[in-house]
């Protein structure tokens, strides 16, 4: 388990030593709650960019893989969560809310412009009926050069790491140690 840990640390190190820069962000949880929500579907939204069936596929592997991680099950019948993913090839002009201070209620709206090449992925709890989380990542799709899948996935895994929520009910598996 050790080895796994260093392995994913120095692929870690190296990723974030390459020359490919990107800016990740995310709103701050603001409409985030645990609620009773278990299961989501993916669904690739209205790209700006037309999407190879590669990398709609990349996409979708690793959206899979890190709501799995989050005890998620996948269904395509009466979703709790609709996880939608677009991309966009342009500069992007967003308005971006976030909370002044954690233990405050306050929030402060800003416009805020992202570079060319976004990757957005939004959270809608089908529950409540309204979007819950928005991430993204941008500046990583320049003109005229393609993404390999491996640098994909790893942006949409940077993306989740800013996604704090898990399954109702589920519990990480923790790793078992030897007590002396």
């Amino acid at each position: 388990m050790k080895q796994l840990f260093y392995l994913l640390l120095l692929a870690t190190v190296i990723m974030s030593c390459s020359n490919q820069k990107f800016a990740v962000r995310a709103n701050n949880d603001h409409l985030m709650v645990n609620t009773l929500n278990q299961t989501y579907q993916i669904v690739i939204g209205q790209s700006e960019a037309k999407l190879s069936e590669e990398t709609e596929r990349a996409i979708q592997d690793e959206v899979e893989n890190q709501m799995e991680a989050r005890g998620f099950v996948r269904t395509s019948k009466s979703p709790d969560i609709v996880v939608v993913c677009s991309v966009f090839e342009t500069k992007l002009k967003i308005k971006d809310s976030r909370k002044l201070e954690e233990d405050k209620s306050e929030y402060t709206t800003r416009r805020i412009t992202l570079n060319g090449g976004t990757l957005m992925i939004q959270m809608i709890d089908e529950n409540l009926n309204k979007s819950v989380w928005l991430g993204m990542a941008s500046g990583f799709i320049k003109p005229n050069k393609s993404i390999e899948e491996r640098e994909l996935k790893a942006i949409t895994r940077s993306i989740f790491d800013e996604y704090k929520l898990v399954a109702y009910g589920y519990m990480p598996k923790q790793e078992m140690t030897a007590t002396r």
